[in-house]
C-alpha cells in the first residue's frame, strides 16, 4: 500500500520508474480495489533500472492511497520480485475519446524536459502537458501502446502562449500534419489539429513525437503545451 500524502487536486497520472530484472514480477496498481491502469512487465534478462516512467494510471479523485499488486509473471521469469525506485506525478497525455485500451508514456526527451501545468477548467483533466524548458529541435517522444491493429486518426489540441514554438508531429519517424505555429499573446488553449487520419497501425508500440521545429518571429520561446492528445479508432 503506497501513502499519496499531498496529493494534487489534478487527476494527474502516478508514475513509477522501476527496476527490471530476471526474477520480476508482473504489476498493475489498484485504487479501492479496482485497476486504474495497464498491467507492467518488469522481467528483463539483466537487473537494471528500467528504461522510462512508467504510467501506473490517473488516481481518482479522493483517492490517498494506492495499492501496488504483483498480477503473475512472465513465462521467463525465475520469481515475481517487485522493486520500485521511485514515484512522480506525470501529466495525463490522452485526453477524452481515446479508443478503449490505449495507453501512452513518455520514453524520450532531447533538449528539453516535461510536466503536468495546472490552467484550470479549459483544459482536460484541468492541465496541460507542459514541455519545458525547450530549445530550438528539442522534442519529447510518446509511446502509444496499440492493442489492436485498425485504422486510427491521431489528433492533437495544443495550448498557445507567448513563448512557444511551431511544433510538428511525427509517428514513428515519418512527420504527420502540418506544422503549427502554437504563439499567441496570452495562453489560451488551441484547436484541435487532427496529424493523421484514418492511419493504418499495427498492434503494439508506436512513437509519436512533439519537436520545436521554430517559431513565430513574436514569440520569445521554443516552449510546448499539450492540452491532450487522441487516438481515436476510425
Amino acid at each position: 500500500m503506497i501513502d499519496l500524502g499531498k496529493r494534487p487536486a489534478l487527476p494527474c497520472v502516478l508514475g513509477v520508474r522501476e527496476v527490471v530484472g530476471p526474477e520480476a514480477g508482473v504489476i498493475q496498481a489498484f485504487a479501492e480495489g479496482k485497476p486504474i491502469g495497464p498491467q507492467f512487465d518488469l522481467f528483463a534478462p539483466k537487473r537494471e533500472l528500467g528504461a522510462s516512467v512508467l504510467p501506473l494510471g490517473a488516481v481518482p479523485a479522493g483517492v490517498t492511497a494506492l495499492e501496488i499488486r504483483v498480477v503473475g509473471k512472465n513465462a521467463q521469469s525465475l520469481g515475481k520480485t517487485v522493486e520500485l525506485d521511485y514515484f512522480r506525478w506525470e501529466p495525463a497525455i490522452l485526453g477524452p475519446g481515446t479508443a478503449e485500451g490505449i495507453w501512452a508514456q513518455v520514453v524520450g526527451t532531447h533538449d528539453c524536459d516535461y510536466r503536468p501545468q495546472d490552467l484550470g477548467a479549459a483544459y482536460s483533466g484541468g492541465h496541460q502537458f507542459w514541455v519545458q524548458p525547450c530549445g530550438l529541435n528539442g522534442w519529447v517522444d510518446i509511446a502509444i501502446e496499440i492493442p489492436r491493429a485498425g485504422a486510427y486518426e491521431v489528433a492533437a489540441k495544443y495550448t498557445k502562449s507567448w513563448d512557444y514554438a511551431s511544433i510538428q508531429g511525427f509517428l514513428d519517424g515519418k512527420a504527420i500534419g502540418p506544422v503549427i505555429d502554437t504563439y499567441s499573446a496570452s495562453v489560451v488553449p488551441g484547436e484541435t489539429t487532427v496529424l493523421a487520419s484514418k492511419q493504418e497501425l499495427a498492434a503494439g508500440r508506436h512513437i509519436l513525437r512533439f519537436q520545436a521545429v521554430g517559431h513565430n518571429p513574436e514569440s520569445k520561446g521554443y516552449l510546448m503545451g499539450i492540452d491532450h492528445v487522441v487516438v481515436e479508432s476510425n
